[in-house]
């Protein structure tokens, strides 16, 4: 196996990405709808982490200026390959729910980025699980799925206030 930290690992990554014909990794998620990070990460090679891709979406996002774009993008793919079954279903889903929404919090808050605080983002699982309550089964086609906006749009309208 070779090592996947080692060297310029964040180079060797948009290589890989521009070798697929892509500009951006966000660019090429946009067309592998529906898979997770896991899943672009094998397409990319055994030397490529899922953890590369996220921390260099969600950073390319921020510095384009959409980083919610790419957090909604990123919630997206984490429930995808945490809910296997979809929302509300399956084995452990209580455990998959919250290791999902962890997952992410914990890759979104880290990315320097202005659209959005800390405790905002920290309110979009809530909101998701308490206010949107996604249908059982329910599992997003990607970023742009409706519920997911809906969680976004309402705590953006809450920290409004």
């Amino acid at each position: 196996m070779k090592p996947v930290w080692s060297g310029e690992w964040k180079k060797k990554l948009l290589e890989r990405v521009e070798s697929k014909g892509f500009k951006t990794i966000h660019e090429m998620l946009n067309a592998r709808k529906g898979k997770t990070y896991h899943q672009i990460a094998l397409e990319l090679g055994e030397d490529i982490a899922q953890a590369q891709i996220v921390m260099t979406h969600l950073q390319q996002c921020a510095d384009e200026g959409h980083f919610i774009d790419g957090a909604s993008e990123c919630l997206a793919r984490i429930i995808i390959e945490e809910l296997t079954h979809g929302w509300n279903k399956g084995f452990r889903v209580d455990y998959r729910t919250a290791s999902a929404f962890g997952e992410w919090f914990s890759a979104v808050v880290y990315t320097e980025q202005s659209e959005m605080e800390r405790k905002e983002l920290d309110s979009v699982s809530t909101v998701l699980r308490n206010d949107v309550c996604p249908p059982e089964g329910w599992l997003p086609e990607d970023g742009r799925d409706p519920l997911i906006q809906k969680a976004f749009d309402i705590v953006k309208n809450r920290a409004k206030l």
